[in-house]
């Protein structure tokens, strides 16, 4: 009975921080202050995030957590997006 009540409350987890980040997601393409370019990189992402991600389980707001990636660019300049995924 144990494993099944921590399976189901895994999956429902699961499917609120999906809804949480397509909700997010939706938000931010539909937000006039992106630009272009902000819209085009935020449609190629993807929403999965690893279980253990503490960044978005410190406060569950997708938003802020989309809004921050946004951010790199920019605060990084453009050769940051251009890296490889698995630099060491």
């Amino acid at each position: 009975m144990r494993v099944l009540t921590k399976t189901y409350r895994w999956l429902r987890r699961r499917d609120v921080v999906k809804r949480d980040f397509c909700t997010a997601k939706h938000r931010l393409l539909s937000s006039m202050e992106l630009t272009r370019e902000e819209k085009v990189l935020l449609g190629k992402i993807s929403l999965q995030i690893h279980s253990a991600d503490s960044m978005y389980y410190l406060d569950n707001d997708a938003f802020h957590y989309l809004s921050v990636g946004l951010l790199l660019p920019v605060a990084f300049g453009k050769p940051f997006v251009a890296l490889p995924h698995n630099t060491q």
